[in-house]
């Protein structure tokens, strides 16, 4: 309305100021800024918010200026700002995981080409190589990285409110590393952003409200270190390959069970697969610790497979149950669907 106002193209009662056609022209350009970002929105382009808020800025020094007959405009600057104060968040934390994903790719090794034979084999438990060749790994290329997509539920505690997520998830297998990033609905129009990640033997766990507003910020101390890598062991079902990881080493405890340990930089975990007669992974159990407290105690720790399906060449477990075997009961806290997977 400034632009028509100065330029006399129509009279506005509401403006009682008179305006230049030079503040003309900054009503002209700010509205011209609101349109863009409302199209690259459209369009799915990242940095649609922060052309949104030179608009916000520039139409609030015009607002300012004309205070009297345009002071109401704030209330929807205010209201603009709130939708993309969460945007901009989601643009921070997307753009740090891309970067950190791209850095971890950049570590993989030349191995791409080597293809599992017998004699990978032998020095395996004997019910560690049936799951071999039940998964598909025996008659493969080792993998050398894996990007899969996850959907499931989640909660916080026995009692709680199951809460709906979707995620991916990077792993560089060769270099033992992963990042998990997700977004978790805890209300209608309220989520979280989560990013876990293992890179040298080190973990880290962010959360945020909204994108923008942190709850966790945890990295490097025992209790994160080791549940991250806990983690990479228990999640190799995935991708069967890395059961032949130089980082990795077996010990038969009896025909269906086997201990993994896992050693990265000086540091070591270990868990506990069991599989079927056939070669089915049916659990993996650790000791891990319960919460991140400095009273926290280390839990039995538990995945179930509930279902395995075909993922191209491999045979692997499509949906998880996983729990906390606690002293007072079971807590079942997530189920999780791998949705797609993709080998390199």
């Amino acid at each position: 309305m400034g632009f028509l106002k100065a330029f006399h193209f129509s009279e506005i009662s509401g403006i009682s100021l008179s305006i230049s056609k030079t503040e003309g022209f900054f009503w002209l350009l700010a509205s011209l800024i609101f349109i863009g970002s409302e199209i690259l929105f459209l369009v799915k382009i990242s940095w649609w918010p922060f052309v949104a808020m030179a608009g916000i800025l520039l139409s609030q020094i015009l607002i300012i200026i004309n205070w009297s007959d345009a002071k109401f405009g704030t209330i929807l600057n205010i209201f603009l700002l709130i939708l993309i104060i969460p945007a901009i968040g989601k643009f921070g934390f997307d753009s740090n995981t891309e970067a950190e994903i791209k850095q971890m790719e950049l570590q993989k090794s030349i191995s791409e080409e080597e293809v599992i034979s017998e004699n990978h084999l032998t020095d395996l438990p004997p019910i560690v190589q049936t799951w071999m060749k039940w998964s598909g790994a025996s008659e493969n290329k080792k993998i050398n990285t894996v990007h899969l997509f996850q959907n499931g539920k989640m909660r916080t505690k026995p009692e709680g409110k199951w809460m709906p997520f979707i995620a991916e998830e990077f792993f560089n297998v060769n270099k033992p590393s992963f990042l998990w990033k997700t977004r978790v609905k805890m209300f209608p129009g309220i989520y979280l952003s989560g990013r876990d990640k293992l890179k040298d033997g080190k973990g880290a766990m962010l959360i945020k409200v909204m994108d923008f507003f942190p709850v966790v910020n945890e990295k490097d101390n025992e209790k994160i270190n080791s549940g991250t890598m806990i983690r990479f062991l228990g999640e190799i079902c995935w991708f069967p390959t890395a059961a032949f990881s130089n980082s990795i080493s077996w010990q038969e405890i009896d025909k269906n069970s086997a201990k993994a340990i896992f050693r990265q930089d000086g540091k070591e975990v270990s868990g506990i697969f069991h599989f079927s007669s056939e070669g089915e992974l049916l659990t993996f159990e650790a000791e891990c610790y319960y919460s991140s407290g400095p009273e926290a105690k280390k839990e039995k720790w538990l995945v179930e497979t509930i279902q395995s399906d075909y993922f191209g060449e491999f045979r692997i477990p499509s949906r998880s149950k996983v729990s906390w075997i606690l002293p007072n009961g079971d807590f079942h806290w997530l189920s999780l669907n791998i949705t797609g997977i993709e080998y390199r």
